[in-house]
């Protein structure tokens, strides 16, 4: 809900807050990679339309890549959104 009602005072469109809010639902579902592809799947837009969003959310910061290392000691890419919670709640600070 914190996202829903304040992509716009970020600059994000209706499309960015979407693939964010999708984005968060496979995380919480423990979706251990998730590609552009099947991120797309769950949108209206192709899986080169979503690469190119998520690709200019990361260069803004809003989203960020880390390294995770899993169970099988293995390292993968795991997407975090904390930096636009963080955008989003300093956006709410009164001046």
């Amino acid at each position: 809900m914190l996202l829903l009602n304040n992509y716009y005072k970020l600059g994000l469109d209706e499309t960015d807050a979407v693939i964010l809010i999708k984005l968060r639902y496979l995380m919480n579902k423990n979706v251990p990679f998730i590609s552009p592809k099947q991120l797309s799947e769950m949108l209206s837009i192709s899986a080169q339309t979503t690469a190119k969003r998520l690709n200019t959310l990361i260069d803004k910061e809003f989203v960020t890549l880390q390294l995770v290392r899993g169970e099988n000691g293995k390292e993968r890419e795991s997407y975090s959104l904390d930096r636009i919670y963080e955008r989003i709640l300093l956006s709410e600070v009164p001046q």
